[in-house]
């Protein structure tokens, strides 16, 4: 199993394995690391099963859009970092404004 897919069917382990997804995005040389995807779409089901704020789960999904439109850029262009680079620095931001977002737990 992977590691954050043990994550992300914990209770709460969506918050890590959303950035996950998009650090993991952001710092990939070309193609996404292989299950990239589909770990977020496992925690957006986690998501879902925890009855998370809609707010939350909204900005997972427009994570999950952003990074459909980085596979569709590379594709596209393989090899063209010109082209996926403005896609992968958006992810950045929104990896931040993710970090941001999460309530913070002591």
């Amino acid at each position: 199993m992977h590691h954050v897919d043990r994550i992300a069917g914990e209770p709460g382990g969506w918050r890590k394995a959303v950035f996950d997804s998009v650090d993991e995005a952001y710092f990939a040389q070309g193609a996404l690391p292989p299950g990239n995807v589909a770990q977020l779409h496992r925690a957006l089901d986690a998501m879902r099963e925890e009855h998370v704020d809609h707010e939350i789960i909204a900005r997972a999904e427009a994570i999950a859009v952003t990074l459909h439109r980085l596979l569709a850029a590379i594709h596209a262009a393989p090899g063209d970092d010109m082209a996926v680079r403005p896609i992968r620095r958006e992810l950045r931001a929104m990896g931040v404004d993710w970090l941001k977002a999460m309530p913070v737990f002591h």
